[in-house]
Order: C-alpha cells, then sequence, then structure tokens
C-alpha cells in the first residue's frame, strides 16, 4: 500500500514582475485541495521524486531500477554548511551521514550516558575483571591472600613453639575452659587439687602412724628387683625375746640366752643352728657359742692391695711360748681380715691362748686378738686395721718396730701342736 504525505503550501506572496508594458503585479494567491483552501485540516497530497528515474515512494525489497535512488530524503547542512541526505548504496542498504546542528554539538537524550560516564564505567569493569581474576585464584597455596595478623603472610599451624604468626586467642567469660582453669588456679597446699587417691577419702595419711582408710596400699612387683645402692631404706631395730637391741656393743652386759644378729642354716643333718650367747660353765663368762658345723667363706683383700699371709707354725710343737714377728712395710697400713688357729687336745685341759698384737715405733705392744684353745680349730675375721686401744696398725723404720707378732702359748705344760694362720692385706 503506497503511504501519501500531506504538504501544506502557503503562498505570501511573488516576487516583482518587470514587464516593458506592465506595471508590477501583486498576487496573493492561495493553493486549494477540491473546492477548499490548503489549510491542516485539508493538507495537498504531494508525490515526491529523486530526480534520476522516478518516484521516492520505495517499497520495501522491491527494485526501483537506479544506484544511489533516495527514499524519503531528511537534507540539512553541517556546521559547515555543507548539505548532508540518506542515500541508498549497491549493497541495497542506506547510507546515512551525519548530520550536525549549525547551533553545536548534538544534545543527547535524558539518561543517555556520557563518554566521561562510559570511560570511568569502563575503568570501574577493568577492576572488578581484575578482582575477579583475584579470587579465581584462591586455593590452598594462595589462602586468598589474606593476612589475618598484619604484616604476617599466614599463620602457624600444629604444635610448636609461640611466633609472630601466631593468633592470639581470648576465651570467652562463659567458656567452660575458662571454668576450668580457675579450679586448676585455686590448687594449692589446702586445695589438693580436690583429687583424692583413695575413693571416698579426702586427701592421704602423712608422716609415721598406724595404718588408715586414707593410708595408700603399697605392693612390690614380682618380676621387677629392687634399685642397686649404697643408700639406706631406713633403720631397722633387732631385738630378741628379752626385747634387747641385737646390734649388742662389744663388752656390754646381756642377759643369758641373748641372741646377737644371728645368722641362721642348716648343718649336715638339716638342723637349723643359730648362735647364741651362754655363759661358759668353766669360767662363768658369757661366751658366743654354735652348735653344730658351720663353713666360712673368708674375705678377699682389695684389688689395689697387696696380700699378706703370717704363717705361726715353726716350729708345730710348742712348750711354752713362741713369737712370730713380721714388719709392716713402711708406710703401708696392715688390714687383718682372717685368723686361723688350732690347737692339739690337752689332757690336763688347760689349753692355750693365741695372742695377736701390734708393736709400735716405741715397742710399745697393743693388743689386736687373743684367741683361746682347747683342742679345737677357731677362725675370726676381726677385718680391722686397727688394735683394741685404736692404734693404727701402721708400718714404720726401724729394726723389730711396725710389726704384727703372733704369740702361742701352751698352758698344760709339756708339747703340743699349735698351728695358726693370720691373713690381711697391705696398702
Amino acid at each position: 500500500m503506497e503511504e501519501t504525505l500531506p504538504l501544506q503550501v502557503d503562498i505570501l506572496s511573488l516576487p516583482d514582475v518587470t514587464q516593458a508594458t506592465h506595471d508590477n503585479l501583486n498576487v496573493n494567491a492561495n493553493i486549494q485541495m477540491g473546492d477548499a483552501d490548503v489549510t491542516t485540516s485539508n493538507p495537498v497530497l504531494v508525490r515526491l521524486t529523486d530526480g534520476v528515474d522516478g518516484t521516492i515512494d520505495l517499497k520495501d525489497g522491491v527494485d526501483n531500477g537506479g544506484d544511489n535512488d533516495a527514499g524519503l530524503q531528511l537534507a540539512g547542512r553541517d556546521s559547515g554548511g555543507i548539505g548532508r541526505t540518506i542515500t541508498a548504496t549497491t549493497a541495497g542498504r542506506l547510507q546515512v551521514e551525519a548530520l550536525i546542528a549549525s547551533g553545536g554539538a548534538t544534545p543527547l537524550p535524558d539518561g543517555a550516558s556520557t563518554l566521561t560516564e562510559q570511560q570511568t564505567q569502563s575503568t570501574t569493569l577493568s577492576a572488578i575483571q581484575t578482582a575477579l581474576q583475584i579470587m579465581d585464584d584462591w586455593d590452598e597455596s594462595d589462602r586468598a591472600k589474606v593476612n589475618l595478623i598484619a604484616g604476617q603472610a599466614g599463620i602457624t599451624a600444629g604444635a610448636g613453639v609461640v611466633s609472630t604468626n601466631t593468633p592470639r586467642l581470648t576465651l570467652a567469660s562463659d567458656d567452660p575452659a575458662v571454668v576450668a582453669l580457675q579450679i586448676i588456679d585455686d590448687w594449692d597446699e589446702t586445695d589438693r587439687a580436690k583429687v583424692n587417691p583413695v575413693v571416698g577419702q579426702a586427701g592421704l595419711a602423712a608422716g609415721t602412724g598406724v595404718d588408715a582408710s586414707n593410708a595408700l596400699r603399697v605392693s612390690l612387683a614380682t618380676n621387677i628387683p629392687l634399685p642397686a645402692g649404697t643408700n639406706r631404706i631406713g633403720e631397722i631395730r633387732l631385738v630378741d625375746i628379752n626385747d634387747l637391741n641385737m646390734d649388742v656393743a662389744p663388752d656390754v652386759a646381756v642377759p643369758a640366752n641373748t641372741r646377737a644378729l644371728c645368722f641362721a642354716g642348716h648343718d649336715d643333718g638339716d638342723v637349723v643352728r643359730i648362735p647364741t650367747i651362754n655363759v661358759d660353765a668353766l669360767d662363768g663368762k658369757k661366751r658366743v657359742s654354735i652348735e653344730g658345723k658351720i663353713s666360712v667363706s673368708p674375705p678377699e683383700p682389695p684389688a689395689a692391695a697387696t696380700p699378706v699371709s703370717i704363717a705361726a707354725d715353726s716350729p708345730l710343737d710348742v712348750t711354752g711360748t713362741d713369737d712370730t714377728d713380721t714388719e709392716i712395710t713402711t708406710g703401708d697400713t696392715f688390714t687383718i681380715q682372717q685368723v686361723t688357729a688350732g690347737a692339739e687336745g690337752d689332757p690336763t685341759e688347760k689349753g692355750a691362748v693365741i695372742r695377736v698384737s701390734y708393736i709400735d715405733g716405741s715397742s710399745v705392744e697393743h693388743v689386736i686378738e687373743q684367741i683361746y684353745l682347747t683342742g679345737q680349730t677357731v677362725q675370726i675375721f676381726p677385718d680391722t686395721s686397727t688394735a683394741r686401744d685404736g692404734t693404727t696398725l701402721l708400718g714404720v723404720a726401724g729394726a723389730g718396730l711396725g710389726v704384727i707378732r703372733i704369740r702361742r702359748e701352751q698352758f698344760g705344760g709339756g708339747t703340743r701342736e699349735l698351728d695358726v694362720v693370720l691373713r690381711g692385706f697391705e696398702q
């Protein structure tokens, strides 16, 4: 369907007409459409042409037969006075030349974005893009590049010591841990941490005293030996049936049948034998007696010492008195560990005596041990380096000085065998 465009034309005047035979003619004319003057309500219908090959009321998609045909052309001049139109190209597209109003730049419609705003938006979009790219790189190794502590890249993890990148934590006042720590803070001598090792008993018994419900029971494991050492576990008071201390000092009077520190054992008949203190029927003195047979392991000298053995057996038969002297090395101290003495039986029962003594640098004799024999063999273990009076058995220079003397004396008359061996060491 063709579209007609109304055009209203109002001729106000005609230019002057100069003729040789006529005066100037002023004409006022009105163009009429039909029988009525052309007005806004009665417009003139005009067909527009392109000046080339026909009308310009082109139809969409129809070849009009020429290049550069124009449809309804909107013509105008730019700021330089040059006309600008809309033309059609051979490709069938419209070519539009920009029109610039003579009054300056064409204003943008309301709400349109200006160049400055578009540049700002472009900058903002670029920053958003950069931020999104950073967020896209967040992973286990990148840690989002967030520093919980100022100036510290990352924080410490796992067990370890405190460092500058270790977070500081504060427990909330109503946290159960705060309550627990307050209880621990109250632990002291009187509070005892409110721990009862024995069920139902507040605290344990302390110091010496009798057994009680709050006294701990201790049991030694059967497969664990006691630790080695020389320290005392404690002191033990040994008493006998007379309630007498068994660590009896020498020359202290004790009742009959008093036991000293006893070493019990079995004899050949599997009978238990122990030493006792009995009154000797011969002289009324109290002496230690042992029933049955006993065997004794003699002591050994220290590794750094010089062992010494003195035999008083030459002659073996003694009539009256016989002395055997042995000098101690000058400057050394002599220790007597064992004395073994034996005597032949005496029909008169007067017996014999063995005296071990020390002769000091002034030729003074100091008794060490004295053994009475009546036809038996006796072993004693003095294990001493001093005489009875406390004199040290020290070797001194000079003939007959600083010596150990063994005296064998027969009381019964006649000749009897007396044999003595003394063992010890110098150091």
